[in-house]
């Protein structure tokens, strides 16, 4: 069995008010992640998600062009320790999006 691990993303460029984050929690859902997306005051989007290394690949891909609407100039993308990825999984049984 793969053992799960998490990863910080940051995507900026015009990724708020275009469905980002409804988009990425639909496409985390599909991959089987959990974990958490909100806005962040510099108008980027942060993402926190625990799931299998491959899939936590795949949300990396998508969010570099993520939902219908957005224009993704930069993701930034950093593994998390598994502190916080014990944490985040513990408190995470879906994918949340935070306001």
């Amino acid at each position: 069995m793969t053992k799960a691990a998490m990863r910080h993303f940051r995507i900026r460029g015009h990724v708020q008010g275009v469905g980002f984050r409804y988009a990425t929690r639909q496409e985390a859902q599909r991959l089987g992640l959990n974990g958490r997306v909100r806005n962040c005051p510099d108008n980027s989007v942060a993402v926190r998600a625990i799931g299998i290394p491959v899939s936590l690949d795949v949300l990396g891909q998508w969010l570099r062009h993520g939902s219908p609407g957005a224009h993704v100039k930069q993701v930034e993308s950093e593994i998390a320790d598994d502190d916080d990825a014990r944490a985040l999984e513990l408190h995470s049984a879906d994918f949340e999006i935070l306001h």
